[in-house]
Parts: C-alpha cells; structure tokens; sequence
C-alpha cells in the first residue's frame, strides 16, 4: 500500500515537472520569477506578457517617419502649428 502512494506522488511530480517544460518551451516562459506555481496559480500571465510585446510592436516614435507640422510643449506651454507648404506646378 505504501509503495502505491509513493508512486503514484513521484508520477505527479514527474507530470508536472513534463507539463512545466513543455509550457516554456511552447510559450518561451523562464526565468528567475517564472515558476510551476506562477504557471498553475496566473494563467493571465501569459495574456499580460502577449499585451505587452504587442505594444511594443505598435509603439508610435515621433522621430520616426515624416517630419512633424506640429509639436507641442506640455511643460511650458507653447505648442507649434507650421502650416503645409504651397505645391505649385
């Protein structure tokens, strides 16, 4: 009876520990603060961490792309408008 026991706790275990590995693998999880029990106990983690990647992926840089026609200083106050310059055949 106590060898079943025995054996049927270390079979959990070793699923576990094969659940766990094959998690972060499929998801690229890891690291120091990332363990089985985060993984049982926070599924929305994975969510947070897709959300986050996104925004990055859509981030806006103003230093990027066309010169701007407008800036604007929050902390002084002023705000810059340039009108479009004329295009003449």
């Amino acid at each position: 009876m106590l060898l079943t026991v025995v054996g049927a706790v270390v079979a959990f275990w070793v699923l576990l520990f094969a659940w766990v590995c094959r998690r972060r693998r499929k998801f690229g999880g890891g690291g120091a603060t990332s363990g089985a029990w985060d993984e049982l106990f926070q599924p929305s983690r994975q969510h947070v961490q897709e959300e986050k990647e996104r925004q990055l992926v859509l981030r806006d840089d103003t230093e990027s792309g066309a010169p701007p026609r407008s800036s604007v200083d929050l902390h002084s106050g002023i705000a810059v408008i340039r009108s479009e310059p004329s295009q003449r055949p």
